[in-house]
């Protein structure tokens, strides 16, 4: 569904009203297995939040092991960060479709002992911003072409040049690899770089939504 100008009215209507540090850009990272992998209960590998719009703060929770109690460890993590920062607003690029349902699922599979209680919360009382829609929309009204794109188009485009993106796409563009493939391959083998790709997709996102509903 395309957003509607009222919808934009609401979302800035509460950035008016609440503190820039209680927006919060999520993203995860996963070991997919070939095109049909996504949504199969695959390995969750990290986690990264950044919170304020205006001057992003950025925590990275890392799996060092491709197990489910390194799962748990990491999802128990976001669930204490949550709990500190108290988010109004949760934002990503497409996790209404992957992150959020994927996070969900492997909530389902923990014991109720076990069961992250905030993020549930949170994924249930915040409003979520799917930055996917939103920039399809920003880039319509500039140019008059509505149309789904992928975040590494997203953060070279034009209207966006301005901003202080990190652009680290490039770094699962590996030779002879897929971006699964690459996105494993740092994992394991150059963790800097991993995490400076984790960083990137956050932080990238609340820089555009900060144009996007604070300068238009």
């Amino acid at each position: 569904m395309i957003p509607s100008e009222q919808y934009f009215s609401s979302v800035r209507h509460l950035l008016k009203e609440t503190d820039p540090s209680r927006f919060v850009s999520i993203d995860i990272e996963t070991l997919v297995k070939g095109r049909d992998g996504f949504l199969t209960g695959e390995p969750l590998i990290a986690i990264t939040v950044s919170n304020n719009y205006m001057n992003p703060e950025t925590k990275i929770f890392l799996a060092v092991a491709e197990t489910e109690s390194e799962e748990r460890r990491i999802l128990l993590d976001l669930d204490r960060y949550l709990k500190k920062i108290d988010p109004v607003c949760i934002i990503g690029y497409n996790h209404i479709a992957y992150d959020i349902p994927l996070i969900q699922m492997k909530l389902r599979r923990l014991n109720f002992t076990e069961v992250p209680w905030n993020i549930r919360n949170y994924l249930g009382s915040t409003v979520l911003v799917d930055m996917m829609y939103v920039i399809a929309r920003d880039l319509e009204m500039k140019n008059g072409e509505y149309r789904i794109r992928k975040l590494s188009e997203v953060v070279l485009r034009d209207e966006y040049s301005g901003l202080p993106l990190n652009r680290k796409k490039n770094l699962v563009q590996v030779k002879g690899k897929g971006v699964g493939e690459a996105i494993e391959f740092l994992w394991k083998n150059k963790t800097e770089e991993f995490l400076l790709y984790c960083r990137g997709d956050t932080e990238d996102i609340l820089h555009i939504f900060r144009q996007i509903f604070l300068n238009s």
